[in-house]
């Protein structure tokens, strides 16, 4: 039985997954994704990028937060 995954949340881990989906929708000009079709055709081994919201504290306070493409 595979166990649930949990999304990382940035008050618990510093980070969580952004949707490229919503930012495509948002700013569909500027931010572009490739169609449904693509990404649903998806294999094992092909390459994607995901957008992660990191936020970096040091001593309690937050020095930096953006938004990284891995």
């Amino acid at each position: 039985m595979r166990k649930a995954l949990r999304r990382g949340t940035i008050e618990e881990n510093g980070w969580t997954l952004v949707s490229a989906e919503e930012l495509h929708a948002a700013y569909p000009d500027t931010f572009q994704i490739p169609s449904r079709d693509k990404r649903t055709s998806l294999s094992a081994g092909d390459g994607v990028k995901l957008l992660f919201d990191i936020e970096t504290k040091e001593n309690g306070c937050v020095i930096d937060r953006g938004i990284d493409r891995m």
